[in-house]
This record gives structure tokens, sequence and C-alpha cells, in this order.
């Protein structure tokens, strides 16, 4: 999406979830994290396009490794 921003929450309904089984995970916090197909050429928030939804894997400890500073040097 041009001028993407990740820190602003990009909210969407759960009927754009078809499967039953993830939207229920969803809706009762057992899943926070999702992979979807989406139009990221979309000019505004609204004209966002999502699809084809899935858990995302567990990110562990990776945002952490990747912003250490001490990192840097590990490249």
């Amino acid at each position: 999406m041009p001028g993407w921003n990740e820190n602003v929450v990009i909210d969407f309904p759960l009927d754009l979830i078809k499967d039953h089984a993830l939207k229920t995970d969803v809706r009762s916090g057992r899943v926070n994290r999702l992979i979807a197909k989406i139009n990221l050429d979309a000019e505004s928030q609204a004209d966002l396009f999502f699809t084809d939804f899935e858990r995302a894997p567990d990110p562990g400890d990776i945002w952490e490794r990747l912003w250490r500073p001490s990192c840097i040097t590990d490249l």
C-alpha cells in the first residue's frame, strides 16, 4: 500500500475469513497473527482487499534478534 505505515492497525470484519475453524480461533484469541493475500497497491485503507487467510507462523524472538544493536555487527 503506498505510504504503508506498519504501526497502523488495519481492522477487517471476521466474515472475510472463510475457514470456520480459523475464524473461531481468531474470535477466541487463540490466533492473533494471520497471513493473507492482499492488494498492496491500494491507494487507501478503504480499498484494501483480503483473501486466503491462514495462521502466521510464530515469529519467536525474531524481531528482538533483528533489532538488537549487536545484530548489525553479526551480519
